[in-house]
């Protein structure tokens, strides 16, 4: 696994991303992690869309990503899907900016995937729900019979090969670009990962903001001058016209909300000069050990430049919390012209420790037990599609509903089980809420020969059963009665 970029929109002002237009906003709600999200809602034949960097170049400019094959993770949310037809909401282009793959929602809520010709290669079965936050995965190959494949929620929905076109990967669109039939469209993107490997971690993006000092000073200003979301242009800033660096201590890895795996981290800043030849390079500093981008000279209109580290610069290895609470972010100038800093901040992409639930499955009669034995991750959540996890079988009446917490982990208490069907409802009707920390709790369902509960609760199709409010890594048993 390569990470070559990720963005999460948590600048609020597009400046991780080399282009936007059209119809867009980067929004405060809704959005799946962090603070910021994207959102392209273009009316009729209008566009709305922005274009994301295939990779961080070593002057920390965005560029191409420049290899014959993607692995593209990131958030999607649908609000609205065009009334008829299908458009466009997600494009791998080539350095050229041309089509090798489009992903396109249609007026039903599926995804179809089109080759560089624009022809349809495949269309999915699976409905996506308005207003649920789903991880989509796309892989792009490079060639006349080149192979693709798109994933929901990490299973893969559709693949083969395909006319992707003879030009390596460049860039990624989100959104409509380009209109097929007028149809509107309102959809939200978050936590973008892009790889040229594998697939890219399910992850989160958090901003470590500036916080105070940090080892050099040689600009003037102080952080609370590069602190602002979005950036303030020259109404804040730090600057200097002689060559020296300025860093600076950020939020902590608790304070971010960062609990798991840490995949990458992105010093970031938004700098300028004032005219004549700059060079300025951004500087990640682990410990004692700084990383600094190759010089380059923005310009006299506020830019980005970005260093992007896969394995801390101090160790050459992974990644860890302690050391994410150690980095400085900040700026380098070797030139005698004005070079200037509007905010300064870290991106740090990670994964959370996974949830784990095993499953088993045991037959009494007409009666099946599914058992789930579940450890929650530092969110105190866990999850599981019970069509993966429990198989064609579990297909019939849900009798009763028992949980037992861990005696050596318990959950929090007042943990909650949900099953939550394709447009996002509980099909338990709220009956699997407020669970015990302590004892085992039977909650009848529904029961085929009495009817004392209503109407049957069917197991059929996409049903994703969640367990929440559990505390981090909490645990416990959750067993599901099922009358066939």
């Amino acid at each position: 696994m390569a990470v070559r970029n990720f963005v999460g929109f948590e600048t609020g002002d597009g400046r991780e991303i080399p282009a936007a237009a059209g119809t867009h906003a980067f929004v405060s709600s809704p959005v799946y992690s962090g603070r910021r999200a994207f959102r392209a809602y273009p009316s009729g034949a209008n566009s709305g869309w922005a274009r994301i960097s295939g990779s961080i170049g070593s002057t920390g400019t965005g560029g191409p990503l420049s290899a014959a094959d993607i692995w593209l993770g990131c958030r999607l949310r649908i609000a609205a899907a065009p009334a008829s037809g299908s458009e466009r909401i997600l494009i791998v282009e080539t350095s050229a900016l041309a089509r090798k793959l489009s992903v396109l929602l249609r007026s039903d809520r599926r995804l179809e995937l089109a080759d560089s010709t624009d022809a349809v290669l495949a269309t999915g079965a699976t409905v996506l729900a308005a207003g649920r936050w789903y991880h989509i995965g796309v892989r792009c190959g490079t060639g006349t019979s080149a192979q693709y494949e798109l994933r929901i929620d990490g299973a893969t929905e559709l693949s083969g090969a395909g006319n992707l076109a003879s030009s390596s990967v460049g860039y990624v669109v989100l959104g409509k670009n380009g209109d097929i039939g007028g149809g509107s469209i309102d959809v939200c993107y978050d936590d973008v990962v892009i790889d040229d490997a594998g697939w890219p971690p399910a992850g989160r993006v958090a901003r470590l903001a500036p916080r105070g000092a940090g080892a050099y000073s040689a600009w003037s200003g102080s952080y609370a001058d590069v602190d602002e979301v979005p950036n303030d242009g020259d109404v804040t800033y730090i600057s200097t016209s002689a060559p020296g660096a300025s860093t600076f201590a950020l939020d902590s890895a608790a304070t971010a909300g960062i609990a798991g795996q840490i995949a990458a981290v992105k010093a970031l800043a938004t700098v300028r000069d004032t005219g004549g030849a700059s060079q300025l390079a951004v500087r990640l500093r682990s410990g004692t050990t700084d990383s600094d981008t190759g010089w380059s000279d923005p310009g006299a209109s506020y830019t980005w430049r970005a260093k992007l580290a896969t394995t801390d610069p101090a160790t050459g290895q992974d990644w860890t919390l302690a050391a994410i609470d150690t980095i400085e972010a900040g700026v380098a100038a070797n030139a005698a012209v004005e070079h200037r800093c509007t905010t300064v901040c870290a991106m740090v992409l990670w994964v959370p420790v996974s949830a784990q639930i095993v499953h088993r499955e045991l037959r009494c009669g007409v009666l099946r037990a599914h058992e789930f034995v579940w450890r929650a991750d530092e969110s105190g959540v866990a999850e599981l599609m019970l069509n993966d996890g429990m198989g064609p079988e579990a297909v019939g009446e849900l009798d009763r509903l028992e949980t037992t917490p861990s005696a050596i982990a318990p959950p929090a208490a007042g943990w909650d089980v949900e099953l939550l069907d394709e447009a996002g409802a509980d099909v338990l009707g709220g009956q699997g809420a407020d669970r015990s920390a302590t004892a085992a709790v039977a909650t009848p369902i529904y029961r085929t020969w009495s009817g004392a509960h209503g109407a049957a609760v069917e197991l059929a199709g996409r049903l994703l059963l969640r367990i929440s409010g559990a505390g981090p890594r909490g645990a416990g048993v959750v067993v599901l009665l099922v009358r066939a």
